[in-house]
């Protein structure tokens, strides 16, 4: 695979230095999953300049120890260097129960205030604490329905958005895609956005 793609070539000595220092630690790169190049300059056509600039290096040591171990080149919306995930996929990870929050922003909406409303005080003795806890438990359990209608979408979307912009950056080798690249890029900003604001 050729590193760079676009742009003046760089010097032999560049390369040879990086490789002498590379040599010298006794590293050996680890491979990787995904897109060929870490890095873009962002422009499009003609301009556009990509290398696989960022890397996982690794001692023969280190290697042995953790054997499994993944490299994953994901491309990211607000930088013009991929992020690189060093990984264990034989690791299970366990999945967390989301806690509750109430967030400020709700309140501007009316329909909010009528499940609150609808939901406090129906059938519950509120004047002991388990009425009281129980009471909590299910106007969340409402609101987190609610909320999952209303705004749980940006998340799903930006999750969408972020696997078409990865199978994107997996394609761009064969084709000049910069422009639908740069064009998600700024649909997934407007929807972090408006996740932040939300």
């Amino acid at each position: 695979m050729d590193e760079k793609s676009g742009g003046a070539n760089c010097t032999q000595q560049q390369i040879d230095g990086f490789r002498g220092i590379v040599n010298y630690c006794g590293f050996h790169d680890l491979g990787y999953c995904g897109p060929d190049y870490t890095w873009s300059n962002m422009q499009e056509g003609e301009n556009r300049i990509c290398l696989r600039l960022d890397r996982a290096l690794a001692t023969p040591e280190w290697s042995a120890r953790f054997r499994e171990m993944k490299v994953y080149h994901f491309v990211d919306s607000t930088s013009n260097h991929y992020a690189l995930l060093v990984t264990d996929p034989g690791t299970k990870h366990q999945t967390r129960v989301r806690r509750f929050h109430f967030e400020v922003q709700w309140t501007k909406r009316e329909d909010c205030k009528a499940i609150i409303e609808a939901t406090w005080g129906s059938g519950v003795d509120l004047s002991i604490l388990k009425g009281i806890s129980e009471n909590l438990r299910s106007c969340a359990a409402e609101l987190s329905r609610w909320n999952s209608t209303v705004y749980g979408q940006i998340p799903k979307k930006i999750q969408d958005k972020r696997n078409a912009l990865n199978a994107l950056a997996l394609q761009e080798k064969n084709e000049d895609l910069s422009l639908e690249i740069n064009r998600l890029r700024g649909e997934i900003n407007d929807l972090l956005d408006n996740e932040e604001i939300y």
